[in-house]
């Protein structure tokens, strides 16, 4: 089976990362996705079990500094993967060069990009 690989794009690709990992995985970046998805929430609930258990019976600060910087770290992940994603897809597709967009619209000349309306009245783009 031959492997081809399309154009991405950068809308599908931030939708995609809500989900920790996803917008990286949708980018062919399968390992550095499934890091995201299984390390975020990893850190984040470290945090959260580490603030919630010692919080609570000894009421120590430096173990809350460490679940904060925990939660952070996690959090910090989830967002990079979400601005990371879309700008991978965008440097994909200018790695192949013009995109199947810009190959489309290349067809046409710049004339055909304007018209009239049936009626007459205005002008209209065609795209």
């Amino acid at each position: 089976m031959m492997y081809v690989k399309n154009d991405k794009n950068p809308g599908s690709a931030f939708a995609l990362s809500l989900i920790p990992g996803a917008g990286l995985m949708y980018n062919d970046q399968v390992p550095l996705g499934l890091g995201v998805f299984f390390g975020v929430p990893a850190l984040i609930g470290s945090g959260v079990t580490l603030y919630s258990a010692n919080v609570n019976r000894f009421g120590s600060t430096g173990l809350t500094i460490v679940s904060a910087a925990l939660m952070g770290l996690g959090g910090l992940a989830y967002v990079g993967s979400m601005v990371y994603a879309p700008l991978k897809s965008r440097a994909i597709n200018r790695s192949h060069g013009d995109t199947a967009f810009l190959r489309e619209h290349k067809k046409r000349s710049p004339s055909m990009l304007l018209g009239t309306t049936s009626t007459g009245i205005g002008m209209t783009f065609r795209f």
